[in-house]
């Protein structure tokens, strides 16, 4: 009996601290489903415990993860209008903007692997990003727009900039900040 719960908590540990150390991949599984099906069997396999539960798992580190991060996020954003360094408008705009991305995001990720990027030349690739940007940006300004928040192109610049000079990066792809999308760089 002590050589089971010493194993189970030994396992525990493993995929708990399998998972933590793989904080990327879980934005990374929610954009490559078919990729974290074998995740997530081989970490079964190799742990010698069923597939649902190392999903299940992976999951709840998952959205504990997140939920810190935006606890963290909303907490940064107040500091930085308590300070002055942002205006409250900035601050509902940053805060809604998380959500505005994960409302936009490709639900295929994989596109742009799939384009042939090296037939093209740099000012050719860096014209396609800056077409790109600026479409995501006008998605992002119709989607704050949904949420209520009436702004233009132009403020929200003007709050990516705010947000530097606060040194308010948080980048939710990585999942090591959890907070304001990478388009505030």
């Amino acid at each position: 009996m002590k050589n089971k719960k010493l194993l189970l908590g030994t396992m525990g540990v493993a995929v708990i601290g399998g998972v933590s150390t793989l904080i990327p991949f879980g934005v990374y599984a929610a954009e490559n489903p078919e990729e974290v099906n074998t995740f997530v069997q081989k970490l079964a396999e190799k742990l010698g415990i069923d597939e649902a539960t190392v999903e299940t798992a992976v999951e709840s580190v998952h959205t504990e993860i997140r939920s810190e991060h935006e606890v963290e996020r909303e907490a940064a954003i107040t500091q930085a209008v308590t300070d002055g360094t942002l205006t409250e408008r900035q601050g509902e705009i940053l805060a809604a903007l998380y959500e505005a991305f994960e409302t936009i995001r490709p639900k295929d990720r994989g596109l742009l692997e799939r384009q042939n990027w090296s037939e093209l030349t740099e000012e050719e690739r860096q014209a396609h990003f800056g077409e790109m940007k600026d479409e995501r940006d006008q998605k992002l300004v119709d989607a704050l727009n949904e949420q209520g928040l009436n702004t233009t192109l132009e403020e929200l610049e003007s709050t990516r900039e705010a947000a530097r000079s606060a040194n308010l990066d948080f980048d939710p792809r990585m999942s090591r900040h959890g907070g304001v999308p990478p388009m505030m760089r």
